[in-house]
């Protein structure tokens, strides 16, 4: 129940009780909504009140509704910039949530040729292969390979890694601040393997990104990432030259 004796107005509590329930995961994506009659019955409020926490929580993106059927879950899409240099974990625009980084696998290998020709070094090289998933909220977004050369940072761990990221890892324990990346795009499908870590379909679309990063002209990382094409939103400003 509601306190009604509360300052904070009645649509307001169920509006942060109601997304506490979407952002937990309690109430998760393609979660049918109770009526809105059940809910007046449940938190002991009116229709208009319910309409009006509801109307937010549309609005914002976290609810849909089908004609005839009732009101859904979803989620916003996540909002990338690409006006800059970015990291996934540090420039990513969404609402309430807290973006994590999942490392599942972290190990030093000899290079692939293919990641060779895109680090710019011998095949054979040592590089560290990590594997991880981004998240916001308990929502997976993107599913993701990088590749650093061992001679860069030799201290370079998975655990640091989970902790403080990436690029800070680099920086403590190489003074190596990365400052330039190229990426390309395509779209894809997702596959079998992402889609099991993305809790997606193999054949739904999916975008591909091949990322470069240097720090000035060094090349430090070649990153393999496949991103949920309906979890985020590519933001990018076009100046006049």
């Amino acid at each position: 129940m509601l306190d009604e004796k509360s300052s904070i107005p009645l649509y307001s509590q169920l509006y942060q009780k109601m997304l506490e329930n979407i952002t937990s995961g309690l109430w998760q994506d393609g979660f049918k909504l109770p009526t809105e009659a059940e809910l007046c019955q449940q938190y002991g409020v009116s229709r208009i009140t319910v309409r009006m926490a509801m109307d937010k929580l549309n609005s914002q993106g976290y609810l849909y509704r089908k004609q005839g059927r009732g009101t859904f879950v979803t989620r916003p899409k996540i909002e990338q910039k690409l006006a800059y240099f970015y990291s996934f974990s540090d420039n990513i625009d969404h609402p309430d949530e807290k973006r994590q980084s999942t490392v599942l696998g972290f190990e030093a290998i000899p290079c692939p040729e293919k990641i060779a020709q895109r680090l710019k070094i011998s095949a054979g090289e040592p590089v560290f292969k990590m594997e991880r998933i981004r998240s916001v909220g308990t929502i997976p977004f993107a599913y993701e390979f990088s590749y650093i050369p061992c001679v860069l940072c030799p201290q370079l761990n998975g655990d640091s890694i989970a902790e403080i990221g990436l690029y800070n890892s680099l920086k403590k324990y190489s003074g190596l601040s990365p400052n330039l990346a190229t990426e390309q795009f395509n779209a894809v499908l997702l596959g079998k393997n992402a889609a099991k870590y993305l809790q997606g379909k193999s054949t739904q679309p999916g975008l591909h990104i091949d990322r470069i990063t240097y720090v000035d002209e060094q090349i430090v990382e070649y990153c393999d990432t496949i991103v949920r094409g309906d979890r985020i939103t590519y933001h990018v400003e076009l100046h006049q030259i």
